[in-house]
C-alpha cells in the first residue's frame, strides 16, 4: 500500500513537471524570423511601395492587416502608395487586358502607379499541435502565420521577406493578425547583417 501511494506521488509530480515546462509564458509575443536578399547600396533605403494580400482561406486580407502593414512600412522610413489608388488601377487594367489574378499583374501596375517596390502578404491559418496547461488540460487550436515579401519592381529580387507566428493556440484571430503583420514586416526590414538585432517583443533594435 506505501509503495503505492509512493508511486502515485511520483505519478503526479512528474505530470505537473511536464505540464509547468510546457505551459506558455506569461508575456506572449509572436515568433518572428526574416531573410535579405544580397545587401546592395539600395538596400533598405526609402522606397515607394504598393501592398498587396490574400488569405488563404478567405481571400482578401482584412483591411486591419492591411493598415497594420502600411503603418510599419511607414515607421521604418518608407513611403505607401494610396491602397484605394492602386486598386483603381488594378480594376482598370485588368478589365482592359483581360489579365487574371497572379502576380506579374500586380507587379505591373505596381510600376503604373509609381512604385519602386512591392510587399506581397499572405495571412495562412493551421493546426498548432498544442500543450497541457497549469491544470493538465491539452489545449491546442489555430496557429496564425503571416508571411511578407518585398520585391524590387526594377530587378524582380527579393529584397527581404519576413514571418511572424503565434506562439500558443489563439481566439483572437483579428487582434493577432495585425501583431503579427507588424512583426513580420519589422523583422523583414531588420538589417541583422549590418548590426541591427531582433527581439520577439521589443522588436528591431538599431545600433
Amino acid at each position: 500500500m506505501k509503495r503505492d501511494a509512493v508511486r502515485m506521488l511520483l505519478l503526479v509530480g512528474l505530470i505537473l513537471l511536464t505540464g509547468c515546462a510546457t505551459t506558455p509564458p506569461a508575456r506572449l509575443c509572436p515568433v518572428a524570423y526574416g531573410s535579405h536578399g544580397p545587401l546592395n547600396k539600395s538596400f533598405g533605403l526609402h522606397h515607394r511601395f504598393v501592398v498587396w494580400g490574400i488569405d488563404r482561406f478567405v481571400g482578401p486580407v482584412s483591411p486591419a492587416v492591411m493598415s497594420a502593414v502600411m503603418e510599419t512600412l511607414q515607421r521604418i522610413g518608407h513611403t505607401v502608395i494610396e491602397d484605394a489608388r492602386f486598386e483603381e488601377v488594378y480594376n482598370e487594367h485588368v478589365r482592359q487586358h483581360t489579365y487574371g489574378f497572379d502576380d506579374a499583374t500586380v507587379v505591373r501596375v505596381g510600376k503604373l502607379v509609381g512604385a519602386d517596390s512591392i510587399l506581397f502578404v499572405v495571412t495562412e491559418r493551421g493546426t498548432f499541435e498544442g500543450y497541457y496547461d497549469n491544470s493538465l488540460n491539452y489545449v491546442s487550436g489555430i496557429r496564425l502565420t503571416v508571411t511578407v515579401r518585398a520585391i524590387s519592381l526594377e530587378t524582380g529580387d527579393v529584397r527581404w521577406r519576413g514571418i511572424a507566428m503565434t506562439p500558443i493556440p489563439v481566439k483572437n484571430e483579428d487582434a493577432w493578425l495585425r501583431v503579427l503583420a507588424q512583426a513580420a514586416v519589422g523583422r523583414g526590414g531588420c538589417l541583422i547583417e549590418r548590426g541591427d538585432t531582433w527581439d520577439n517583443c521589443e522588436g528591431c533594435k538599431r545600433p
